[in-house]
């Protein structure tokens, strides 16, 4: 097929993922087209195009409806790629090309009902290929939604290697020098969004616990993704068990620091209700971080507890979170070891350059249907 012929359209907030997928198949010669609620949220590829869906509380779907089939109309792409079934998946169902839909929960399964689950239904059967990053989701949704299963793969989005690896020694030394943190001092960190849903307060009542018998343990957390309702709150849990020396609070920073600030730390805490084949943990895993997580669909078969992490059963169990955590400090072996398999593990099987070539064989394997 010639190039001039590649021409995708994406349906899909603008996170950091999206960004580099949309770079990596521009930088392939693929057309990419992005419609989206908040288009500006993030700078993608100068060749991008983007499509800003209006924010309307009254007329939103009939109007979102009107605009994705108009805009679908005039791009004529080969194919539509929906990232989320809840916030697109519905709308992209409603043009007869070739539609890849990702599921990303399927947390949304537990509420919709009525009129929103009828359509869910009929986005997925009407969908020619469905994604989803854990192999478990598979059979979830084929139940759930009453579809083949064959028709549902399972593909992790994988790490940039290039940019979370080891080696930014110079940049951790200055970073330590910039928040005060001693290179004796055992380090954790939570690079996930400061909310209820991803544990943000279970992680402070872990570091209390360690705290009384290591009082140097730090905790790194960033101002992502929160309320300031809810900040205020994680706030007055801080004050409340006295941990002002021992959380480090950050600003949201770019992607590419991030790797920075893993190097710096021991331990990621990923204690979470539910995950779904987040990049996060590989990540983690590639700059040598310990991961810590529940034991959920997400990190299972990622994750082997006691070889390269670490899997909880019960993410309010803080004392046997807080005892895994000083046997890290007490044995830091560990952490090597751990980072030898990982390493290994993660160039393996979640490389982000050979996801995303899988990721256009899977599409141009559906155009040649």
């Amino acid at each position: 097929m010639k190039n001039k012929e590649l021409r995708i359209c994406y349906l899909s907030n603008i996170s950091c993922y999206i960004q580099s997928w949309v770079k990596f198949f521009i930088e392939r010669g693929w057309e990419v087209h992005v419609i989206s609620r908040h288009p500006e949220r993030r700078k993608l590829h100068p060749r991008a195009k983007k499509y800003k869906l209006p924010i309307n509380p009254y007329f939103a779907f009939p109007l979102h409806l009107f605009l994705i089939y108009k805009w679908i109309r005039k791009i004529r792409p080969i194919l539509v790629h929906a990232q989320n079934m809840q916030a697109y998946g519905i709308y992209a169902a409603i043009r007869n090309v070739p539609l890849i839909i990702h599921e990303g929960g399927p947390e949304h399964m537990k509420t919709s009902k009525g009129l929103q689950r009828l359509l869910e239904i009929y986005a997925y059967k009407r969908a020619d290929l469905i994604t989803t990053e854990v192999e478990e989701n598979k059979t979830v949704i084929a139940r759930e939604y009453n579809i083949e299963e064959e028709k549902i793969i399972s593909i992790l989005w994988g790490v940039d290697l290039s940019i979370f690896h080891r080696n930014y020694s110079k940049e951790v030394h200055e970073l330590r020098r910039k928040l005060n943190i001693s290179p004796e001092d055992f380090v954790m960190i939570f690079t996930r969004r400061l909310t209820p849903f991803y544990g943000a307060e279970q992680n402070l009542y872990v570091l209390n616990e360690v705290k009384k018998e290591f009082p140097n343990v730090k905790l790194i957390l960033f101002k992502h993704g929160v309320t300031p309702k809810y900040f205020k709150k994680i706030k007055w849990i801080i004050n409340k068990l006295n941990l002002s020396n021992n959380v480090i609070i950050e600003d949201e920073v770019p992607r590419e620091k991030i790797p920075i600030y893993l190097n710096l730390s021991d331990l990621a805490l990923n204690l979470l209700e539910e995950d779904n084949g987040s990049s996060a943990i590989a990540e983690q895993m590639a700059c040598g971080c310990i991961v810590l997580g529940t034991n959920c669909r997400g990190y299972r078969g990622r994750i082997i507890n006691g070889k390269n992490g670490f899997l909880v059963e019960d993410r309010n169990d803080i004392k046997t979170i807080a005892e895994i955590i000083k046997k890290c400090i007490q044995d830091p072996s560990i952490k090597e070891r751990f980072y030898k398999y990982n390493k290994r593990y993660v160039e393996k099987y979640e490389n982000w350059t050979v996801q995303m070539q899988k990721m256009e064989k899977i599409y141009l394997d559906l155009i040649k249907r």
